[in-house]
């Protein structure tokens, strides 16, 4: 079973399962895990059904699209800008 994992949570996955195996994605195989897990993500936020859990898929969902970002060296600093400019 393939799922994306945190960098961080590769030792104490090992060590509750220690025959997990892990591969580090690069560039473009990257870009599509995360494309697709910010899929999943969304899909769990319009899932949840209280306020909490609204707020922790929305933390997930930020954190994967802050990934994706960086990887496509987009600044937030920058769309955050565009989106004020956008409101004049």
């Amino acid at each position: 079973m393939g799922k994306l994992v945190r960098d961080r949570l590769e030792k104490p996955i090992k060590l509750t399962h220690k025959n997990a195996l892990f591969k580090y994605l690069k560039d473009e195989e990257l870009k599509e895990a995360l494309k697709n897990k910010l899929k999943e993500e969304m899909d769990e936020f319009f899932e949840a059904s209280s306020l909490e859990s609204k707020t922790e898929e929305a933390g997930d969902i930020l954190e994967v699209l802050e990934c994706l970002l960086e990887l496509n060296s987009v600044k937030i600093k920058d769309i955050l800008k565009k989106r004020l400019i956008s409101r004049e």
